[in-house]
């Protein structure tokens, strides 16, 4: 297995992706064009990076991070915004090697931290985000950070 940068010409590997992982979210939304459009426009923005999990021509998984300036850090914070392996593949490091191949990322590009968002019962994520140091501990009230979502449009 091979990790690398996704370019421009991976573009329809990485749509298959996140097409995949939509679909096991059971998701309706986003379409397959607007996917493929997005797909497009991460990999031409400045402050994401997509990485793509190989062997061989088979596309293993992939991961999106996203870069910002944070307050709450003083730098520049990483976000993975996306980690999917996908079915095939999983329970043979694919998702391991990704988390991994993300934070060296990060560090090269000078991150300060690097966060993260997943589901309380995704176990397997979890131990593998556990692992690695992260934490979704509060000290200040002794307990979970929470992802919350409101929808501007739909």
């Amino acid at each position: 297995m091979k990790i690398r940068q996704a370019t421009v010409q991976d573009a329809a590997a990485v749509t298959a992706l996140v097409i995949e992982f939509r679909d096991f979210l059971e998701r309706p939304a986003p379409t397959d064009a607007e996917i493929s459009q997005g797909v497009r426009t991460l990999l031409e923005a400045d402050d994401t990076q997509i990485f793509l999990a190989c062997d061989g021509e088979q596309t293993m998984g992939y991961v999106i991070q996203r870069y910002r300036w944070s307050m709450w850090v003083a730098g520049i914070e990483a976000s993975i915004e996306d980690l999917f392996v996908s079915a095939g593949c999983r329970r043979r490091g694919v998702g391991k090697a990704l988390t991994d191949f993300a934070i060296a990322a990060a560090a090269q590009r000078g991150c300060k931290a690097i966060s993260l968002n997943s589901n309380e019962f995704n176990d397997a994520a979890n131990k593998i985000y556990t692992r690695r140091g992260f934490s979704a501990e509060s000290k200040r009230w002794q307990g979970r950070q929470i992802f919350s979502r409101k929808w501007l449009t739909r």
